[in-house]
């Protein structure tokens, strides 16, 4: 099986994955989905209409299957955030919006939505996401109602920033928003991972004032 620290990444891009072109392998055959490049070809024809890809059939033993997984994921990690920002620029052209957007943009849209000097990011790798508190207090603007304050800790304790993560997960859904992240990316700052919590939340956002 990949190494303990590609297990995360399989699961949760794989997760994203099924919902686009087929359901994936129970979770110890997770390296299957990625070894080949079958799947990945299927799902650059499913964001790219216009491609199309030529299979080359090759007989994979498991430790090639398994080489293959760093630099596949690598490859969806970039998919994913493209299919993400290609979905924001096209809900933000309807709205009038115009150029391509950055991570910068994402960054600066949830700041002013939040409003909060005191939470405000630098950027996606702003350790004092770690807390919660700011993924928390944007959903809050975004809609009130699906904050109750009193199960927001201070986010001071490893105890309550896993409770604010697991907060702030269970909120965005319970708005509607689809994610594929983890509490520990939350914890642990994981840049890419936030990434998709705050472009998921904005394309909900830009949805809703279409």
């Amino acid at each position: 099986f990949p190494p303990r620290g590609a297990r995360r990444s399989l699961r949760l891009l794989s997760r994203w994955i099924g919902t686009l072109v087929k359901p994936v392998p129970a979770e110890r055959d997770l390296h299957l989905v990625f070894c080949d490049g079958s799947t990945l070809c299927a799902l650059i024809e499913r964001l790219r209409p216009a491609t199309k890809l030529v299979r080359f059939r090759k007989a994979l033993t498991r430790g090639t299957a398994l080489a293959n997984i760093e630099s596949a994921l690598a490859l969806v990690w970039q998919l994913m955030r493209t299919h993400l920002i290609g979905l924001l620029a096209s809900l933000r052209q309807g709205a009038g919006g115009g150029r391509a957007l950055t991570d910068e943009d994402i960054v600066k849209w949830a700041n002013e939505r939040v409003g909060e000097p005191a939470l405000r990011m630098r950027d996606l790798h702003d350790k004092s996401l770690a807390s919660g508190l700011f993924l928390i207090a944007l959903l809050r603007s975004i809609e009130p109602r699906v904050i109750d304050n009193t199960l927001v800790c201070a986010g001071e304790s490893d105890d309550e920033k896993k409770l604010n993560a697991k907060y702030a997960i269970s909120s965005a859904r319970k708005l509607g928003c689809t994610l594929f992240l983890l509490w520990e990316d939350i914890v642990d700052v994981r840049p890419k991972m936030i990434l998709t919590f705050v472009a998921t939340v904005m394309m909900f956002d830009l949805k809703r004032k279409a």
